[in-house]
């Protein structure tokens, strides 16, 4: 079994596996082994679209409930009952309960009557599906008790599980459990955050703190005359500070070696330290002054951070020393989910987006856009001069976003060469955070994650300390094993070289909300966004005390218990790998494809419209392979699915985006106007989607028995967020460089989207259920063609 390292804060090697397969965190024993789980079937995971598991379903809540019942009957059996026999006899208490189960009698038939049916496998529209029985089952019995797990005090079984899932997020993505850097011990770290907004929100928060912490460590060194440390009488006693007869080295990003307290040196080099190197300084200032806790330095750090100086005294320190210094940037794809220009904004950068073409940065906000390709992934020309705008002008960048599964088109960044541009800029003293955002498409790594175990990691801990456990090569099945094309399955290869992960359970994990997650490679970075208090087992400072603990770090304060227990549950249950979640992925990756090839195959079925994908062909011949699948049956189709030639075309992930192009009587286009094909795009909307506004005709709210026989969502691709190559692309692709008429300025595409999350759509009872989906789709398409062609006429 794995020791504790020392007596102080709790790292992920720090958990006991014991001889009979449970797990010690903390003072916390007999915790469920996250890893250990045997192999399953995708089918018994989901309630299923026609409650196909209502039995299993039944007997798991059945249990939580007898389980929570006899937990409150056998817990102090001598303590007085309060609601008696008697009181449950009197009229009042009577009509209490005759009331309660009115009420809610009513709200359960109108959740049955107008909720929209996201279980189907008739709903593509948004991104959610059915959540699994385990993660279902988990919620249900965890939040019967309602614990919190700000704190441990609070939470004292779902903490323990909170970390479990923590570590499995981890090493789900390959950061390693344990590793020596400059003499530095580090975990990584995760925990849960209520959705992805607030984990890209906190990301930021943490990656500005750091890009300001060599300044911050600076200026204390300057200012502060001792450290005041506890002897061991308990007294406190002084430690001077002399910068002079104690200088601190600091390797920056080139490899130069500067001297942190230098009156000569420039503020660039301080904005340019790798993330590994700059948390580690407040060690390596314990170690140089002789002191054994590190938190003594971290502590008396805190009145010198941009926490707790705020924008304007922390730059008016620094432009005092450096008056040509300029703000921070962050650099992201267009593409960004929105919750990036509201950390921007909550974090003082401001959202607004500064020109390069002037040094002037107050003429914007601190938001860099990179515009993208024809398949919406970051343009890396642009990004490239960007950079080379910011290391021209001395601008410190905080971080590059890469958004690793777009939430509107389902596509991947190129986080390889992102990666390999901070590499290559390394050497030019530009030093830079990477965040993936992978809220919605960080699951898809199960596909190819192979099994892992947390006795494996902390073995290998033990016996190596000074090895990774988790060896890059060793972390994943071969490309043509996962189901993910090429150029994805590179990209999620190299997520563990991040600095931090977002990814939201509560998405392509299956689970319920609020479950979102924010995953750091080197987990010392939560000292920068830790705040705690005595009352709820803190210290009142920025260390955190032994105790295991995730409520003080991040945003948030309470936090529900139960969706820890959800994921736990879910993760032991279906293991995030290729023997369990991959099994679903892969299966949903594989969908998405098929549906892809049938929406193509309409091309060639009618004859008065035509269907553009969103994601380019590559180098499927999309002629030849129409022809191809529909000569093929329900089994030959799913073979075809799983080629190496099928896996490589499509979208990135498993987001479908399209249009329907009308067509006349002669297959011309009914239209060349780009505003009208959006709104016969918006009509065909309009018959797949539950409205919601009066607005639409239809009466509101819509009863079940009028729901649409399929579902889908729309979104909407702007010029100017998107930029000219990619709508000039797509445009071309539509009309076939046929002129455009009436084209405004800033063009806009309305584009038809199906999120494929339901694994079972080609495998139903009766056969493949695309088939009835696509047979509605085109039925529908047609009529409104014909419709629009009777207006033209």
């Amino acid at each position: 079994m794995t020791k504790r390292s020392k007596k102080g804060i709790f790292l992920y090697k720090d958990v006991i596996h014991e001889d009979d397969g449970t797990l010690t965190i903390g003072g916390v024993k007999g915790v469920p082994d996250i890893s250990g789980s045997d192999l399953g079937e995708v089918a018994a995971w989901f309630l299923g679209p026609r409650a196909e598991n209502r039995e299993v379903f039944s007997n798991l809540i059945q249990l939580a409930l007898e389980k929570a019942i006899a937990y409150r009957q056998e817990f102090e059996p001598d303590d007085p009952t309060v609601i008696t026999e008697e009181l449950k006899k009197t009229a009042d208490y009577q009509q209490a309960v005759k009331n309660m189960t009115s009420a809610f009698e009513s709200l359960v038939n109108f959740l049955q009557k107008y909720t929209t049916p996201y279980f189907s496998m008739r709903y593509q529209a948004h991104m959610l599906w059915d959540n699994t029985l385990p993660s279902l089952a988990a919620y249900f019995a965890t939040m019967l008790h309602n614990p919190n797990n700000v704190t441990i005090q609070a939470s004292s079984a779902t903490t323990p599980l909170e970390i479990l899932v923590g570590w499995d997020l981890c090493g789900m993505i390959g950061f390693p459990v344990y590793r020596k850097v400059h003499e530095q011990e580090y975990n990584p770290w995760a925990h849960i955050t209520c959705d992805g907004s607030v984990a890209n929100i906190e990301t930021c928060w943490a990656g500005r703190e750091a890009k300001f912490l060599a300044i911050a460590i600076r200026q204390m060194l300057h200012s502060l005359s001792a450290f005041m440390v506890n002897n061991d009488a308990g007294s406190l006693v002084r430690v001077p500070i002399n910068n002079s007869a104690r200088p601190i080295e600091v390797i920056c990003c080139d490899g130069t070696s500067i001297c942190l307290t230098d009156p000569e040196l420039d503020y660039w080099p301080l904005f340019n330290i790798t993330l590994d190197e700059v948390l580690s300084l407040p060690k390596k200032i314990a170690q140089t002054y002789g002191i054994n806790d590190v938190y003594v330095v971290w502590s008396a750090l805190v009145p010198y951070t941009l926490n707790y100086l705020g924008w304007m005294n922390m730059m008016h320190y620094i432009r005092q020393s450096w008056p040509e210094a300029k703000l921070p940037v962050i650099i992201a794809p267009s593409t960004m989910h929105y919750s990036i220009p509201k950390a921007a904004a909550v974090l003082g950068y401001g959202f607004g987006a500064p020109g390069t073409d002037h040094n002037d940065m107050s003429a914007g906000g601190c938001v860099f856009h990179i515009e993208v390709d024809e398949r919406a992934r970051m343009d890396l020309d642009q990004l490239e001069r960007t950079l080379q705008f910011c290391l021209k002008n001395k601008i410190p960048v905080t971080q590059i976003i890469s958004v690793t599964g777009s939430t509107e088109e389902g596509a991947v960044d190129p986080l390889a060469e992102i990666l390999e541009k901070r590499r290559m800029y390394r050497a030019e003293g530009l030093e830079y955070y990477v965040h993936a955002d992978a809220a919605w498409g960080g699951y898809i790594i199960t596909a190819m994650r192979k099994p892992y175990t947390l006795e494996d990691s902390a073995e290998q801990a033990e016996k190596h300390p000074d090895i990774p456990p988790y060896v890059a090569a060793d972390l994943f099945v071969n490309a043509n094993e996962s189901g993910l094309s090429d150029y994805v399955y590179q990209q999620f290869a190299t997520l563990c070289e991040c600095d931090s992960v977002t990814i939201d359970p509560h998405k392509m994990g299956y689970i319920q909300y609020p479950a979102g997650a924010i995953v750091y490679r080197n987990g010392i970075i939560r000292r920068l966004t830790t705040f705690t208090g005595a009352y709820i087992g803190g210290t009142g400072s920025i260390d955190p005390g032994a105790e295991p603990t995730v409520g003080i770090y991040g945003l948030e304060g309470s936090k529900p218990g139960a969706s820890a227990a959800a994921v736990f549950l879910n993760h032991r249950v279906i293991r995030p790998d290729v023997t369990g979640h991959g099994k679903i992925i892969r299966q949903c990756l594989e969908n998405t494809k098929l549906f892809a090839l049938y929406l193509t195959a309409l091309n060639k079925k009618s004859s008065n419209y035509r269907v553009i994908l969103l994601c380019e062909e590559g180098e499927v011949d999309q002629d030849s392979l129409s022809k191809t699948f529909l000569s093929l049956n329900q089994h030959e189709r799913i073979a075809l699915s799983r080629t190496d030639e099928i896996r490589n075309f499509g979208p990135d992930l498993n987001i479908l985006d399209y249009v329907f192009l009308p067509l006349t009587e002669s297959c011309l286009p009914l239209t060349q106007c780009v505003e009208e094909l959006n709104r016969f795009n918006i009509a065909v909307y309009n018959k797949f989607h539950v409205p919601v506004s009066e607005g639409s005709g239809q009466k509101i709210p819509v009863p079940i028995e009028e729901f649409p026989k399929y579902f889908l969502s729309k979104t909407t691709f702007n010029e100017g967020e998107y930029g000219e190559r990619f709508i000039n692309r797509f445009l071309n692709r539509i009309f076939k460089d046929i002129p455009l008429q009436n084209t405004t300025s800033d063009r806009a595409v309305v584009c038809l989207r199906s999120v494929i999350m339901d694994p079972f759509l080609p495998y139903a009872e009766n056969g493949d259920f695309f088939k009835t989906i696509i047979e509605h789709i085109d039925k529908t398409v047609s009529e409104l063609v014909r419709n629009w062609n009777t207006e033209k006429s």
